[in-house]
């Protein structure tokens, strides 16, 4: 799968940015400045450049002013956010742009960087700093606090019928039915949100029961198009058109709804209608944001694979050999740097488990599958991406590689410091990093750890480095169904495992797009975990 092709995951939540300014340089000689804010963004690995994302009203004679017009802004754990904010002096006659922008910004008051989970996860979810002018300290500072929009936390409930559907299957059958749900974007294109199962010879079909999110359906816009389609399945991923409807959830969410599907040809003449089967149900779901608002904490694990099969580090074409040319990485270190500086803000001690499986280790030789990268025995802590870079160039020269390929270990030893620092009654959630150069030789064991873990406040994300065949490892991503241990036959509590191959992941803004898709899923997992042992986000912090 070409990781350019699927559509980009929704965000986590939309937020809305309330901006204040103090003691702001007086442009003016005989009034004071009449400041307004114009705020940017940058997405790392969709965009080099700041994109204007809104701006302020313009307050009048005020050096500190208050600002009453939000930004919204969408969240997206998986990416790196940078925002601008650059506060002018707007000029008596200015004009105004058709939007609302101000044509002619006027003089510059001084400009404010930091990212967007930097605000989310600070107390009150509020930073403030100085504002700055040519890269130096200017006068004034700035405010800005985050507060997310109540309705992306919302899910649906929707229980669904076709009633006297046409028959694309001619004289011999009927139609074998199922739904797709698409959403709008902004560009004009859509995006499939939600397929159904398929309903083998029926004209009358009744769906499962299922649940979507609102910020999945249609990123807490109830007025945002929607396509519903009706297709008859042939096999094969191939199908007919039965019929089509363009609708919006205000209109999926009356009780009394009922969507009469247009012919896909534009003919005048009825192929059935979707109805409910009891009415859609508005369940409000705690969000990701609000429970890193109120202090949860993400702590972070490394496991990296010393086997053989990566080849000596000494050697151009091994996995592991650090090219002496700067800024030149290797896979692991890509692997490393991309997912691990998405991760970095939101674990507030910046301290990181970091392993490794697979050595041989001195003083005698003896093949570990889990030991501490930073050759303390007794702790495994590092500080930063950069800890966890330099814990992994110096095991380069201090272990010898060997095999095989297990993850029970590290696993098992995430779970347990997991559980151990839940011990305290506070919110903390797991997320391990595997990066791995192969199949692994425990698959059994692994399932099974895997499934241990699902009932814990923990992750699992698994990168596969070089070109060897990752076919097996797709049976620990869980994507539409639950893992199950061949060992115990106890079937997983949730899907906490995402897998990614590296080699997919080429170019410019690889590294972006690699933890985009090894990461989309952490805020779902996240939100699972602690509404299934029903523990609510905690008051935000002050």
């Amino acid at each position: 799968m070409n990781p350019a092709m699927p559509p980009p995951p929704p965000p986590v939540s939309v937020l809305e940015l309330s901006i204040e300014c103090c003691n702001l340089k007086d442009k003016d000689i005989l009034s004071k400045s009449d400041p307004m804010v114009s705020v940017y963004e940058r997405r790392r690995g969709t965009s080099d450049q700041f994109n204007l994302i809104g701006e302020t009203e313009l307050i009048q004679n005020n050096l500190n002013p208050k600002f009453t017009t939000p930004i919204k802004v969408d969240f997206f754990f998986e990416e790196l956010q940078e925002l601008l904010f650059k506060v002018y002096d707007v000029d008596g006659d200015a004009k105004q742009n058709s939007d609302g922008t101000w044509k002619e910004k006027g003089n510059n008051l001084g400009e404010f960087t930091c990212l967007l989970s930097e605000i989310i996860t600070a107390k009150g979810s509020m930073i403030s700093g100085k504002l700055k002018k040519d890269g130096k300290d200017y006068q004034g500072t700035i405010q800005v606090t985050s507060e997310e929009m109540a309705e992306v936390r919302q899910e649906y409930v929707f229980h669904w019928k076709g009633e006297k559907l046409a028959n694309r299957d001619g004289w011999f059958g009927k139609s074998d039915p199922f739904i797709v749900l698409s959403k709008k974007r902004e560009l004009g294109t859509w995006t499939t949100v939600h397929k159904s199962e398929t309903i083998k010879n029926n004209l009358n079909p009744v769906w499962a029961k299922f649940k979507i999110s609102s910020r999945r359906l249609c990123q807490g816009d109830i007025y945002r198009p929607i396509r519903f389609d009706c297709n008859d399945a042939d096999g094969d991923d191939k199908f007919d058109s039965i019929g089509y409807i363009e609708t919006n959830t205000n209109e999926l969410l009356n009780p009394n709804m009922v969507l009469r599907l247009k012919h896909p040809k534009g003919k005048d003449k009825g192929v059935g209608t979707i109805q409910h089967i009891s009415p859609p149900a508005v369940i409000d779901k705690p969000s990701f944001t609000a429970f890193i608002a109120g202090g949860m904490e993400i702590s972070v694990s490394v496991a990296i694979d010393f086997t053989a099969s990566n080849g000596p580090p000494s050697q151009a074409n091994s996995l592991h050999h650090r090219s002496n040319q700067p800024g030149q990485l290797n896979q692991y270190e890509q692997a490393i740097w991309a997912v691990g500086s998405i991760l970095a803000p939101y674990d507030s001690d910046q301290n990181f488990a970091v392993y490794g499986y697979g050595a041989a280790l001195p003083p005698n030789n003896i093949v570990s599958h889990c030991f501490n990268l930073n050759g303390n025995a007794t702790n495994p802590l590092v500080t930063g991406v950069h800890g966890i870079m330099g814990a992994y160039q110096q095991a380069l020269v201090s272990v010898n590689l060997s095999g095989p390929t297990l993850f029970q270990p590290v696993i098992d030893q995430a779970a347990a410091v997991t559980v151990a620092m839940n011990n305290d009654g506070r919110q903390k959630y797991t997320i391990l990093l595997i990066i791995t150069d192969g199949a692994i030789m425990d698959m059994h064991q692994t399932l099974d750890s895997i499934v241990k873990a699902s009932r814990l406040p923990m992750s699992i994300v698994i990168v596969g480095v070089g070109s060897a065949d990752f076919t097996s490892m797709d049976v620990l991503d869980g994507d539409g169904h639950l893992l199950k241990s061949p060992l115990s036959r106890i079937e997983a509590a949730r899907d906490i495992v995402q897998f990614v191959e590296m080699r997919k992941y080429q170019g410019p803004g690889a590294g972006p797009r690699l933890a985009r898709d090894t990461l989309a899923e952490i805020p779902d997992q996240v939100v699972d975990y602690f509404m299934s042992v029903g523990v609510k986000p905690n008051p935000p912090r002050q």
